[in-house]
């Protein structure tokens, strides 16, 4: 399925076959035992906005996010819905993240709004530590992050991470 989108050039994603099986298919399959997953229904028209912190607001076209595995076929849950959960149950207001989970954030979005929850301010930050502190977390390696763009107003974030 996804060789087959990748060759038309299409983002690869789930084809949503699932979504077309008869009740009395999806009960055989129960019965069964059949391995199976529980996924997030993403809309397909539109747009999700976030609205980040640093950047302001963000969107991201539905159509090309992929209806999201929150429970895996082993019954384990994902990053996706386990940090959701995570972070309504500690009541979290604000998350701080490295920029590289931004594309994940219209997902978290959609989770919070489908569990008619309240979503925590995300805020995504360009951090790049220095390679001796790779392995441990300092706060103070925030602190050079303002000379690479992070303005001035901003420096408070460090704090809330620590």
């Amino acid at each position: 399925m996804r060789e087959k989108q990748r060759a038309a050039k299409q983002a690869p994603k789930y084809d949503r076959r699932c979504l077309r099986l008869s009740s009395d298919e999806i009960q055989r399959n129960l019965e069964t035992s059949m391995p199976h997953t529980i996924r997030l229904k993403v809309p397909q028209i539109g747009k999700t906005w976030v609205k980040d912190l640093v950047r302001g607001d963000v969107s991201f076209q539905n159509s090309l996010l992929d209806d999201q595995i929150l429970l895996k076929s082993d019954g384990f849950p994902t990053y996706h819905l386990a940090v959701v959960v995570d972070d309504h149950l500690m009541e979290i207001s604000h998350v701080v993240r490295a920029e590289e989970w931004l594309s994940s954030t219209p997902k978290h979005v959609l989770l919070y709004g489908a569990l008619g929850w309240y979503m925590p301010f995300p805020t995504m930050l360009n951090i790049r530590l220095p390679e001796f502190l790779a392995t441990s977390f300092y706060i103070e390696c925030i602190k050079p992050v303002n000379a690479g763009g992070l303005h001035d107003k901003h420096q408070h974030i460090g704090k809330m991470v620590k």
